[in-house]
């Protein structure tokens, strides 16, 4: 049975308490720190947007850059399934 620990992290101002396999705390807290800065950097000081907008746009840009990630992972893979037949190909010749 895996022992949770409390952690609080911060995003736009508000603080967000969670119970966490220690192991994955480091990676939350960049991922806190990650969604953090995307949305003070959506947030315009001088027309400022409902949080809840800021969020949703937020999101919105980190779903369509981890899509282009798995884009970019499946054509690496084929690649690689690609280099790998032409070489058992020169290996049989």
């Amino acid at each position: 049975m895996a022992d949770f620990i409390q952690v609080k992290l911060e995003i736009m101002g508000r603080v967000y308490p969670l119970r966490v396999e220690p192991a994955e705390e480091a990676k939350l807290r960049e991922a806190a720190k990650t969604v953090n800065d995307l949305m003070v950097s959506i947030q315009n000081p001088t027309r400022p947007m409902n949080p809840e907008n800021v969020a949703v746009l937020a999101s919105l840009r980190l779903a369509y850059a981890l899509l282009e990630s798995r884009e970019k992972a499946d054509a690496s893979g084929a690649l690689s399934a690609k280099v790998d037949e032409l070489l058992k190909l020169f290996d049989e010749a």
